[in-house]
Parts: C-alpha cells; structure tokens; sequence
C-alpha cells in the first residue's frame, strides 16, 4: 500500500514577514551617515571643550597642568669656598643666654625703650653682664655677616636645623648689646650691631627649607623696633646714619628670594617621595626628620611629602609648584599670587584638597612675612635717611622725594603695592608705613601688639622725638 509521498523542501512555499528590511541599501546608508554625523559632532564639542578646559588651567582630575606642563627648574646648590654656614653655627654654639637672662634682656629693652629710668638703673649690671658674657659669639656673628651662606652645608647632606631658635636668640643678644651701646653713647657701633642682627636673618634662609627660612625672618624682625628707637633717639651722627642705610640697602639687596625657598622645598618632597617609593614608608620618614638625604617638610605633622598626601601625580603636584613659583617670582604688587589662591579654592579637585587647604595657604603666609621684612629694611634706611636729613636741613623733608638722590638712589618701595612708601608730616615728627596686606591706604593705622595691620606702620612707632 503505499501513502502520499512528501513534498520536497525546495517546494515549501516562502513566506514573506511584513516586517523583512527592504533589499535597498539606501535606507540602511542613510542610517550609518546619521550616526557618523552625530559621532563626528560628539568628538569636535568633546575636543574643543578639552582645549578650552586646558587652556584656563582646568581640566578634569588634572588640576592645573594645561598643555605647557609647567616643570621646576632645580636649584644649583653648589656650596661656596668659605661658608658662611659654620660660622653661624660657631656663634649660636657660642652664645650665652638662659630664660632668666632672656626675661631680663626683654625688660630691659622695653624699659629703655619707654625711658623707665628706675628699671633701667635696676637691670643694666646684669644685661651687661650678658652682653659681656657673649662677646665670642657677637665676634662670630660679625665675622659671619658678609660670608655668602649656603644651607645645607653640601648638597645632600641636609638635616633639619636644631638651631632655629638659637638664631633667634642670637638676634636678641645682638640688638641688646646694640641698645646697650647705645645708652653708652657708641651709637656707630649700635647700628653695627643691629646689621649684624640683620645680616643674620638675610643669610640664614639661603638654600633651606620653609622652616628654616621663617626662624630666619624672626631675625630681621627683632631688631627692627630697637633700630628705630637709636636713630630716632637723635644721638647718632650723619655720617653714622648714612652709613647705617647704605648697608641697610646692601642687606635688602641679598635678601633670598622666597621663589627659591619654595623651589627648594619641591626638590624636598620629591626626593622624599622616591624614598618612600624605593624603601618603604619608613625610609620616607626619615628623609623628612632629616635621618637621611633629603629635606624637611614644610608642614610639620602632615605626612612625610605633599605627593603621598595626595591622590595626584608627581606631573600635577609639579605642575603646582611651577605656578606658586612664578607667581612669587612677579614684581612687588603683581596679584598673580592672589589669584592662583582663589583658583585654587575654588577649582581644585576635591580629592586634591591636602594642597587647597595646606600648601597654597602657607606659602601665601609665607609670602606675606617676606614683603613684612623686605619692607622692614626699606623703612630702616629710609627713617636712616629721613633722620640724616633732619641733621643737616634742620627739619624732616616734606616728601620722600626729597631724599632722592643725595641720601637715597631712589623712593622706598611698598612690596604690597609696589608703589611709593606712604610719609606724611605731622606736628612731633612724622608718620611712615605701607599698606599691609590688604593692599589698601587706610592712613597709617596700625595695632601696637600687630604693626601690619591693617597697614604696617614704622613710625611713629615709637613715636619720633621734635627735632
């Protein structure tokens, strides 16, 4: 018996789906053109925005690197023939001072400063004592003060200074023997004494760290009120005051760029990131305490370097010292500074903010006490040269202008402003000072406790006595 025989697959009729693409290629070009279109447009507002982004200094988890990738130029820390280094050292290990002898030089000082005859009559036998006592390290200290200076003491062999505050001490010594010879009527060896004091905190910082460098700027601040007083005092000489300002001019001139500090301090945390990275946390740890090559951390307590306490590449970190670098390079006045902090607290990457919050906030610090001693100088040879004046015309000068060029080569500059320092005369003297901070005139107003602010006033504090 035999059944229906199957039908052959070829003859299985074809079923067409509504839905089948269409054997044309157009529809299916015109698709891919579209996309091609819209990845085309993607890319070119995708890479303008980048070239803008970096072009302002801003880019996403970059920071600031923009396309220059902005590098810091090593220092040459080549030590000179005769440094000036052991000398200093020599003087700090020389001196002679204890609290007692530190509370009596203090009152001393400010008695003789507010004429307390009684006080002074009282403590004199033993502040000259002391004076005498550190005869050696007021010889060492002179000897050392025209010595070019280089910290460390060779490249490589850095530890951090025990001396900091020993370098203090030594500037109070200094300008106590300076009033001391003062109330003795020596008044040419008082202002030598106080550009010994000065020439102490102009070298020390050369080729250190932050630390270093702030412990040195105490130095031209302690003596600063003590200078004052002497040539305001009216016993010095013309030729003695003239003296006094042109070295006051020489020391300003020497004053180390804090630009180099800061370059200093990036070879620093550099190194002590590679010895983090070849030995271990450890070997970091004792770079930063000075165990070992390297330097010391400007921001005590925080890690061992800025570039393990951030999620950033060494490239980025770089990159930021580069500009904090060539902003405090700028000419006196220039803002450059200023903005790149509020750049900073406004644009950093979160997860960069160690350098927002601590880095960028304390080289502004820094940088403030730098035009503070830089200014402190300018006002010392200009009241010098005011007072020299007053010697030989018999009355203070109307304007600064009339000191140029006979006593000084030009006007004293404001570092905040860079502008003219501000003189007025008033009826017991005259009023000195520049702006402040705030970079603004706010008529010579100053706290005793704080000179700078709002401006930074020099005289009439103390007050000038009627010539």
């Amino acid at each position: 018996m035999t059944g229906p025989v199957p039908a052959s697959p070829l003859e299985v009729p074809m079923v067409t789906h509504p839905l089948d693409r269409p054997r044309s290629n157009t529809g299916r070009c015109l698709m891919w053109a579209l996309i091609g279109a819209l990845a085309a447009i993607l890319v070119v507002c995708g890479g303008g925005w980048a070239i803008v982004r970096a072009t302002v200094g801003i880019r996403p988890n970059a920071g600031w690197i923009d396309a220059d990738h902005k590098k810091v130029v090593p220092l040459d820390l080549t030590p000179p023939a005769d440094n000036g280094f052991y000398t200093y050292e020599e003087a700090a290990t020389a001196r002679v001072e204890t609290p007692e002898t530190s509370k009596d030089m203090a009152a001393w000082a400010r008695a003789v400063s507010e004429h307390d005859e009684d006080t002074v009559a009282t403590l004199t036998p033993r502040v000259r004592d002391v004076v005498t006592w550190n005869a050696a390290a007021l010889s060492k200290l002179h000897e050392a003060a025209d010595k070019d200076y280089l910290s460390p003491a060779a490249p490589g062999e850095y530890t951090v200074p025990p001396w900091g505050a020993e370098h203090r001490s030594l500037a109070r010594i200094a300008t106590t023997a300076a009033l001391m010879a003062h109330v003795d009527g020596d008044d040419q060896r008082a202002l030598g004494l106080i550009d010994d004091a000065y020439a102490l905190g102009i070298n020390a910082p050369r080729g250190g760290s932050l630390v270093e460098w702030l412990a040195a700027v105490a130095c031209v601040a302690i003596p600063s009120r003590a200078s004052s007083f002497i040539m305001l005092d009216g016993k010095a000489s013309a030729q003695a005051l003239m003296a006094h300002a042109t070295r006051a001019r020489e020391l300003r001139g020497r004053m180390y760029p804090l630009s180099k500090v800061l370059t200093w301090e990036w070879q620093t945390q550099k190194a002590m990131a590679d010895r983090a990275r070849q030995g271990g946390p450890q070997e970091g740890e004792s770079v930063a305490s000075g165990e070992s090559v390297g330097a010391a951390s400007s921001l005590r307590g925080a890690p061992p370097a800025v570039l393990g306490a951030v999620d950033a590449s060494d490239e980025w970190v770089e990159d930021c010292y580069a500009r904090m670098i060539d902003a405090l390079d700028r000419p006196f006045g220039d803002t450059s500074f200023d903005e790149l902090m509020t750049h900073t607290e406004a644009s950093v990457d979160p997860r960069r903010a160690a350098l927002a919050q601590n880095l960028v906030p304390v080289w502004a610090k820094a940088r403030a006490k730098y035009q503070q001693s830089y200014a402190v100088l300018m006002a010392d040879e200009t009241i010098t040269c005011l007072e020299a004046y007053r010697k030989e015309k018999g009355r203070y000068a109307d304007g600064l202008d009339a000191l140029v060029p006979e006593y000084m080569p030009e006007l004293p500059v404001d570092p905040w402003t860079g502008k003219s320092m501000l003189y007025e005369t008033t009826d017991d003297g005259y009023l000195l000072y520049a702006c402040g901070p705030d970079r603004k005139d706010d008529g010579g107003v100053c706290t005793e406790t704080d000179r700078t602010t709002p401006d930074q006033v020099f005289v009439p504090v103390p007050k000038p006595k009627t010539p």
